[in-house]
């Protein structure tokens, strides 16, 4: 019979390493954020007619703002 010991230890992540984690993950969301505002102001300046055109409904912008910076829900 064989025997595995696990011998890898992880050790925790320094309080620094932890800050630039956040901050990073901080400016990412920021930046998401930024172009789904972004984009719902664009689409919410067009006219009906204009969202026509394009084959939206002005019920969906949200949805269609949150794709743009966050990609397709799953």
């Amino acid at each position: 019979m064989a025997f595995f010991a696990d011998t890898t230890t992880t050790t925790p992540a320094s309080f620094t390493d932890r800050l630039t984690l956040w901050k990073d993950a901080f400016q990412a969301e920021r930046r998401r954020r930024r172009v789904m505002r972004q984009t719902y102001n664009e689409l919410a300046s067009l006219s009906p007619r204009e969202l026509t055109d394009l084959g939206i409904d002005r019920s969906n912008l949200r949805s269609i703002a949150y794709e743009a910076a966050y990609g397709p829900k799953a």
